[in-house]
């Protein structure tokens, strides 16, 4: 760089000093270097112009700025002007880790919760646990293993897992609604430590009716197919 602006200072901490005579790509968080390198040089010898570039870039005290540059060929010389976007770039990262929990717990929402002691005695539940296995949840608080929905053939292979509930995340089961209807589940387990200590476990169901039956059902036929 020939020539800057007091800017650099401002926004990065840089003086005039320490910039003149580098090279611009310098500063440049090394991950994003060679691709700032390609667009400064490369891109913008062949196109005269490059805009809405962004990278890192660093300042004086270590830390990194977004910056948001364009630059124009004019004459030979290039110039270039950045913007500091970290305030948006820290925006948009905010609301996707916003959008990431939105969607966890509109999830959740459509899967079956359960609380159980550590003697897995069922202390809560929630209405779409009671919906799925056809209970209310007068019926189900204080149940004890066998439950009623565990299909009879299945009784000893889950209570075996019962006993070690970690051993359930991920693993499917077969379950029957209190009219009979078989359906299965996919389970996951999350520990929830009282003050006291005790080891209450959070148990969450998936119904996998929808997804099973949306993966048997047969495709459709080409237009124009025999």
């Amino acid at each position: 760089m020939v020539e800057a602006n007091p800017a650099w200072q401002h926004l990065l901490g840089w003086s005039h000093e320490q910039v003149v005579g580098t090279q611009w790509c310098e500063r440049v968080h090394d991950d994003q270097r060679s691709a700032a390198e390609r667009a400064m040089t490369k891109e913008l010898q062949r196109l005269g112009s490059v805009s809405g570039f962004e990278a890192r870039y660093r300042a004086a005290d270590g830390s990194y700025r977004w910056m948001l540059w364009g630059a124009d060929m004019a004459d030979g010389w290039g110039f270039a002007v950045g913007r500091d976007i970290s305030a948006r770039r820290l925006a948009h990262v905010a609301l996707r880790r916003a959008r990431e929990r939105a969607e966890a717990m509109g999830a959740a929402l459509h899967a079956g919760l359960v609380v159980v002691s550590p003697d897995l005695e069922i202390v809560e539940a929630n209405d779409r646990f009671c919906e799925m296995v056809g209970y209310d949840r007068d019926a189900i608080i204080g149940l004890r293993p066998p439950h009623p929905w565990w299909p009879l053939e299945d009784r000893d292979a889950i209570l075996a897992m019962a006993g070690d509930l970690a051993r359930l995340t991920g693993r499917r089961a077969r379950f029957v609604r209190s009219d009979g209807r078989r359906f299965e589940i996919r389970g996951d387990v999350a520990a929830l430590p009282d003050e006291d200590g005790a080891g209450r476990t959070l148990l969450v169901i998936h119904d996998l009716s929808e997804l099973l039956a949306a993966e048997d059902a047969p495709g459709l036929e080409p237009a124009g197919g025999t």
